[in-house]
């Protein structure tokens, strides 16, 4: 028979392999023989936002809060959780709480940075993502991009488009990265340095409407009709027939003849 930590430890190792479903398994076997074991109710709550079950993992992890209230990891995946819900103000509690267990929390700053830019607290958002970029042990490209969404929105884009150049710098294959930095160059009228960005996004990430739509837009305005272009407002449309923007990209170069 198997222990709490074992269940747990091999619930983890699951996780990490992504092996949702086994994970799932593992972390119910240890809370069915501790059903107060704060770790495995804190991994667990995890999975199942990352399933996309935002109510359950809710409570998954308030609980595990309850268990553990001096656990900033489970603190931040609350407020991550509540962020996602539509629950701003609960989040930034959840997260302060994380920062205040651990100053050194980059995902918990970063997350926080993330609900203060959509509050239009845009001062503390950006203290909350440079301190993020500080803290984070490892590959600074994805809090990079957030502190260039909140530089953007603060109107000092020339910074924004230098978060985000050394955001690519760190991780070339950041799709998201390159996403930004492309419409940051379209908005500003690089054209050239825009259709390198959005070319390498593609690339990337070839299966995001987004993308391919902001690539027909920058990569189609030089020289409108382009096949390029074309290619990218074709698979958008192949992607999401109801979008409409796509069919009009498509009707403006001559494309659904070619549907």
């Amino acid at each position: 028979m198997t222990t709490v930590v074992e269940d747990t430890r091999r619930g983890a190792m699951l996780h990490l392999r992504g092996d949702l479903a086994g994970a799932r398994a593992a972390y119910a076997a240890a809370l069915a023989t501790d059903p107060g074991d704060a770790v495995a109710t804190n991994n667990l709550g995890f999975l199942l936002a990352q399933e996309g079950d935002l109510a359950d993992a809710r409570v998954a992890l308030e609980r595990a809060v309850e268990l553990d209230p001096a656990s900033s990891m489970a603190w931040s995946n609350l407020g991550n959780v509540r962020a996602a819900s539509g629950d701003g103000p609960a989040a930034v509690e959840a997260l302060r709480r994380s920062i205040a267990l651990n100053p050194g929390n980059a995902i918990a700053l970063e997350t926080l940075g993330r609900v203060l830019l959509a509050a239009g607290r845009l001062g503390q958002a950006e203290r909350a993502c440079r301190q993020a970029v500080a803290a984070v042990d490892g590959n600074r490209g994805p809090f990079l991009v957030t502190l260039a969404a909140v530089l953007g929105a603060r109107g000092r884009l020339g910074e924004a488009a230098g978060a985000l150049e050394e955001a690519v710098r760190l991780d070339p294959e950041n799709a998201d990265a390159w996403h930004q930095l492309g419409a940051l160059r379209f908005a500003r009228r690089d054209l050239g340095l825009a259709v390198e960005a959005l070319r390498q996004a593609v690339a990337e990430n070839p299966n995001n409407v987004t993308i391919l739509m902001l690539a027909n837009a920058g990569i189609g305005l030089p020289s409108r009709g382009s096949e390029e272009a074309f290619r990218h407002a074709l698979r958008a449309y192949e992607l999401s027939p109801g979008a409409p923007e796509a069919y009009q990209a498509l009707s403006s170069m001559g494309g659904p003849k070619a549907l």
